[in-house]
């Protein structure tokens, strides 16, 4: 069990020594450096986790431990999380929905839900940074020894 496993999202956003280190980025690289979108630090904090577990998903899990990357690979990492996190800020959180509004193509108009999509839950600009850290390849590796 993690050490923030037991921890309430009242509790995670209240104290700012912890929120900040349970994500990939925080708060402070989010607005610095990246120079995302502005939201509250709780909206932030709880849209730092969220993307920190969508990138960490998307790369299958393999992201344990991030200080034992290249900095080249955290950095990827980093500005791959902060764009969805800025994706959120600016669209909602609105992966999970398959609604979609009416749509009219000349003489063509649906308007429902989209049933087994096979939407990408992370943004372009995220995909574009991971795609570079070879941690989304699911090949099949090729060993010449």
């Amino acid at each position: 069990m993690g050490v923030y496993d037991e921890l309430t999202w009242e509790q995670l956003l209240a104290d700012p020594t912890v929120s900040p280190s349970i994500g990939f980025i925080d708060l402070a690289y989010y607005r610095d450096i990246y120079h995302g979108e502005e939201a509250t630090d709780d909206e932030l904090t709880k849209l730092i986790i969220r993307a920190t577990d969508d990138i960490n998903a998307k790369c299958n899990w393999q992201i344990e431990d991030i200080g034992t990357y290249a900095v080249i690979i955290k950095n990827l990492i980093y500005k791959a999380t902060a764009a969805q996190v800025e994706w959120y800020v600016l669209n909602g959180e609105t992966y999970n929905d398959d609604t979609i509004g009416n749509v009219t193509v000349s003489k063509f108009s649906y308007s429902g839900t989209i049933r087994g999509s096979s939407k990408n839950n992370l943004c372009s600009r995220a995909n574009m940074f991971l795609e570079q850290t070879g941690l989304t390849f699911r090949g099949i590796g090729v060993y010449c020894g």
